[in-house]
C-alpha cells in the first residue's frame, strides 16, 4: 500500500496491490471505510440509480434515492441503523462524496476495480445517538461511505492463486455550488459526476495507476512490522519446494519467540517449548498440518506442543473428535492449562457442558495470574450455563480484576440467573449506570439484561429504554 500527496495537498492518493501468493483460490474481502460528520442538510453522492440493502433475513434492491419514501442520499432523515449498498454501473465512474448544505466535503473516487460504493447511517433513534457517543465521545455524529471490491459485504469474491489485484483510490476535498446541492437528485448526482469525469480526464486513476506499477514493486522501508508468520510462510515455502513469495515481499522475523519455529520449517528439530509459556505460534491450515504429521512417529506422540498445535488443527476443521484425542495426549505429555483450554472449546462444540466446565476450571488452576485467561474461564462457564461456579469465582477476585468490564458483566448475568434480579439491577443501574467497555457492533446483551431484570422484578415490560442501556442496533 503506497500512499502521496499531491503537491498542493487537497489530495491523498493511495495506491493498493493485494497478492493471493498461495496456490489456492482465496475469499477476498476489501472496503475502504471513511467516517464524515452528519453534516446539517447535507447528501451523499453516488451515480447509482439502485440499492441493496437489509431488514432482517432479507436482502433486495430499493430505488436511488427513495425508500419508503425517505430520501436515502439525505442521510439526516434516514430512521435507524442501515447499510446501502449502491449499485454502481460497470461504465459509471467509481465514485462517492459526502457534502454539507453547502457542498463542501469529502469525494472519494478510484480506478474501475473498486466499484462497490456503501452509506452506511446509524440512524436517527436514541439507540443510534448512544451508539455514536460511545464510539466517538465528543467527535459528534457521522455517517460512513466505503468503497469495496465487491457489489456489497453480503459476501466474497474468489482471488485466484498467484493473482496480483491493484488499484488506485484518491480522497480530495470537494466543492459543489449551493445553487447544484439543492437541485433535484437526479439533477444534482449528473452535476457531481461531471465534476468528476472532469477531474479524471484531467487526472486518470487508471493512468496513475499503470504508471506507478513499478513504485509498487519495489521494496520500500518497513513502517510498521507484523506478527513474524510471513517469514513463517517464507520459511515453510522453501524448505517445501513450494512457489516461492515474490522477491518484492520481503517477511523478515522480527518475534525471536518464532526464530525455533521458522528452523523448525527450514528442516531443524521441532522446538521446545515450557508448558507454563503461553504459545508463541497457531498454526493453520493443511501445509503445516501435513509437516506435524511427518514428524517422526516418537516425537509426535511425545510432544506436548506438536499435539497441542495439531488438535488445534483438527478443531479448526470441525474433527472435534480428533481434536479431542491430540488434545487429551497433549495432557498426557505434560498438563498445561492451554490443552485444557482447548478441550474446553472442543466439549462446547459438542454440547458437553459439564466437561467443558471441568477443563476451563483445570486450565484456570494452571493459570490463576494470567488476566486473559481468567476472563476466557467467565466466558465459557457463561456459555456452558454455570452461573453459580460464575459467582463462587467472583468472589475470589481481587477490587482490581472485578472492574473488567465483561468480567462483571457476565457476573451480573450470572445474578439475574440465580435468583439475584435485585441485586443485578442495582450494581447495573447504580451510578450513570454500567456499560462494559468491550461492548461490540450488533451485541444486544446489555439492552436484554436490563430488560430481563426490570421484568423480572416488576412483572411487566419497561415502558422505555434507559439511554445508556440503549445499544439495539433495530430500536423499537
Amino acid at each position: 500500500m503506497d500512499f502521496w500527496l499531491e503537491p498542493d495537498d487537497t489530495a491523498l492518493n493511495c495506491r493498493i496491490r493485494i497478492e493471493n501468493t498461495s496456490a489456492g483460490t482465496v475469499p477476498m474481502y476489501w472496503w475502504s471505510n471513511i467516517a464524515v460528520p452528519e453534516w446539517s442538510g447535507g447528501r451523499i453522492a453516488v451515480p447509482a440509480a439502485e440499492a441493496y440493502t437489509q431488514k432482517g433475513s432479507y436482502i433486495y434492491k430499493t430505488p436511488v434515492p427513495l425508500e419508503d419514501g425517505t430520501d436515502i442520499t439525505n442521510y439526516n432523515v434516514i430512521p435507524a441503523a442501515v447499510d446501502y449498498f449502491f449499485n454502481v454501473p460497470e461504465a459509471a465512474p467509481k465514485y462517492i462524496a459526502a457534502v454539507d448544505a453547502n457542498g463542501t466535503g469529502l469525494l472519494q473516487l478510484s480506478s474501475a476495480r473498486l466499484r462497490g460504493r456503501k452509506l452506511f447511517s446509524w440512524g436517527h433513534t436514541q439507540a443510534s445517538a448512544r451508539w455514536q457517543a460511545y464510539l466517538t465521545e465528543r467527535a459528534g455524529d457521522y455517517v460512513e461511505i466505503q468503497a469495496g471490491l465487491a457489489k456489497t459485504q453480503y459476501g466474497c469474491i474468489p482471488m485466484p492463486p498467484h493473482t496480483a489485484w491493484e488499484w488506485l483510490e484518491q480522497y480530495s476535498a470537494v466543492q459543489i455550488p449551493p445553487d447544484v446541492c439543492r437541485l433535484p437528485h437526479d439533477s444534482f448526482i449528473s452535476a457531481v459526476t461531471g465534476e468528476v469525469n472532469a477531474r479524471m480526464l484531467a487526472d486518470d486513476p487508471t493512468a496513475r495507476l499503470r504508471e506507478s506499477r513499478e513504485m509498487a514493486l519495489r521494496p520500500a522501508e518497513p513502517v510498521l512490522t507484523g506478527s513474524g508468520y510471513g517469514a513463517l510462510e517464507s520459511a515453510r515455502r522453501s524448505s517445501d519446494d513450494d512457489r516461492p513469495l515474490p522477491k518484492h515481499l520481503r517477511f523478515p522475523q522480527t518475534d525471536p519467540r518464532l526464530e525455533p519455529w521458522t528452523d523448525w520449517l527450514k528442516g531443524g528439530t521441532f522446538p521446545e517449548a515450557e508448558p507454563e509459556e503461553a504459545p508463541a505460534v497457531f498454526l493453520f491450515g493443511e501445509h503445516y498440518q501435513q509437516r506435524l504429521l511427518s514428524l517422526q512417529p516418537d516425537v509426535l506422540s511425545n510432544n506436548w506442543m506438536a499435539q497441542y498445535q495439531l488438535g488445534l488443527l483438527w478443531y479448526a476443521r470441525a474433527d472435534y473428535e480428533r481434536a479431542e484425542a491430540c488434545l487429551a495426549r497433549s495432557l498426557s505429555v505434560s498438563p498445561t492449562g492451554w490443552a485444557h483450554h482447548a478441550l474446553a472449546c472442543v466439549f462446547l462444540q459438542r454440547s458437553d457442558r459439564q466437561r467443558a466446565r471441568e477443563h476451563i476450571l483445570a486450565g484456570l488452576s494452571f493459570h490463576s495470574d494470567d488476566f486473559c485467561f481468567l476472563r476466557e474461564t467467565f466466558v465459557i462457564l457463561s456459555r456452558a450455563g454455570f452461573w453459580a461456579d460464575i459467582r463462587a469465582l467472583w468472589e475470589t477476585l481481587s477490587p482490581v480484576r472485578r472492574k473488567d468490564g465483561r468480567i462483571r458483566f457476565i457476573y451480573l448475568m450470572a445474578l439475574a440467573e440465580t435468583g439475584e434480579a435485585e441485586m443485578a439491577f442495582d450494581l447495573l443501574t447504580q451510578g450513570d449506570g454500567f456499560v462494559p467497555d468491550d461492548v461490540r457492533e450488533g451485541e444486544d446483551a446489555l439492552s436484554e439484561l436490563y430488560i430481563r431484570l426490570y421484568r423480572q422484578i416488576n412483572q411487566k415490560e419497561p415502558a422505555s429504554l434507559p439511554r445508556a442501556f440503549d445499544f439495539r442496533m433495530q430500536s423499537v
